[in-house]
């Protein structure tokens, strides 16, 4: 989702496993508060994660949920299981003039966190031209707010979550019958810039690793082809690999997203592990998220959780359309990863 602080009205549901809280679905984003705190359809100003806070007095009593070594960056945390993405606070009357949904950052000040890119991440970045291409890209919104937009007993999958970082490779085709290899991350792509080809980048190394570009190439000669995978090893979960390679996830033909029962052989042999297949029951689903992974076929750690989405893929309902894929978190490694949250607001 794009990062924006912004005005928006409250959607209140229950929350699924505590009585005396409420989820708040807020365009995409969820937040949990006390129980009755919120009414349905109240205007309320949502500042998200990865949010920089200045030093003043309006968020001072948000200091002691707040990350980082200065706690003034904004992170999302779990609450009885549920994520919470962000801070909530009240609408003022200066931006009543705002449409809802505008960036407002600006006027309060708030800026977004840029984490320090790893130099094996790092690289040349180009603006090539791609003609009239369009180069998409890929989120993979909460479970928790979005579980209505699946209809009752749709048949899904369930693909295990890899922990890496999103690896974004097109082939775009040129009139003169010579092809663009364009490789990108996940914050790159969603400006449209992409990373010159190296020999020590990353995601180029990934690409290189599973012979990408000339699979793609016999398989949809003269296509304009989009996949996203994740790189992987990065960080803690290193699923016993040692040099950058790419599981896929999603494979675009002409604009056209597939299905992975439309995947050819050769590259449903490069996919994330398929966890689950059958009708969407989200404790079910809960269920195939915990335990450990299954990428390396040894059980190296925990798993991240699974990302679920329909057989045949589709928009989502709502006013804001997007892709249909839904995450559902490993509580193990929600453990790992927010302890320190956890312990904060306990």
């Amino acid at each position: 989702m794009e990062w924006k602080v912004f005005r928006t009205k409250c959607e209140v549901l229950p929350h699924p496993s505590a009585d005396r809280l409420d989820l708040l679905r807020l365009d995409g984003y969820s937040c949990v508060v006390q129980k009755g705190l919120r009414q349905d359809g109240s205007i309320v100003i949502f500042v998200p994660e990865k949010s920089i806070l200045p030093n003043t007095p309006l968020f001072e009593s948000y200091r002691p949920y707040l990350t980082g070594s200065e706690k003034n960056r904004v992170k999302s945390i779990r609450l009885r299981g549920e994520p919470s993405m962000g801070i909530i606070l009240e609408d003022q009357k200066e931006f009543e003039h705002v449409p809802l949904g505008e960036d407002i950052s600006g006027l309060l000040g708030i800026t977004k966190f840029e984490p320090c890119i790893p130099a094996e991440l790092a690289g040349q970045v180009i603006n090539p031209m791609i003609g009239g291409f369009h180069i998409n890209r890929h989120d993979c919104e909460i479970a928790g707010v979005n579980l209505d937009e699946f209809e009752e007993d749709e048949e899904v999958f369930a693909f295990e979550k890899i922990h890496g970082s999103q690896c974004s490779f097109s082939i775009v085709p040129g009139q003169d019958g010579q092809d663009q290899i364009l490789v990108s991350s996940k914050g790159l792509a969603g400006k449209g810039l992409f990373i010159a080809e190296s020999e020590t980048n990353s995601y180029w190394l990934g690409v290189k690793d599973i012979n990408l570009a000339e699979k793609v190439r016999q398989l949809y000669p003269g296509k304009f082809v989009q996949v996203f995978g994740e790189l992987i090893p990065v960080q803690f979960l290193k699923y016993g690999k040692v040099k950058p390679t790419v599981l896929l996830f999603r494979v675009e033909v002409d604009g056209v997203n597939l299905s992975y029962d439309e995947i050819p052989q050769p590259l449903k042999e490069l996919w994330v592990p398929l966890a689950y297949r059958g009708p969407f029951n989200y404790t079910k689903l809960q269920e195939v998220a915990k335990g450990k992974e299954r990428v390396s076929g040894k059980q190296l750690t925990i798993s991240e959780g699974v990302v679920c989405s329909p057989v045949k893929n589709r928009m989502s309902k709502g006013k804001n359309p997007f892709p249909l894929y839904i995450k559902i978190i490993n509580p193990k490694y929600a453990e790992k990863t927010e302890k320190e949250d956890l312990e904060a607001i306990s």
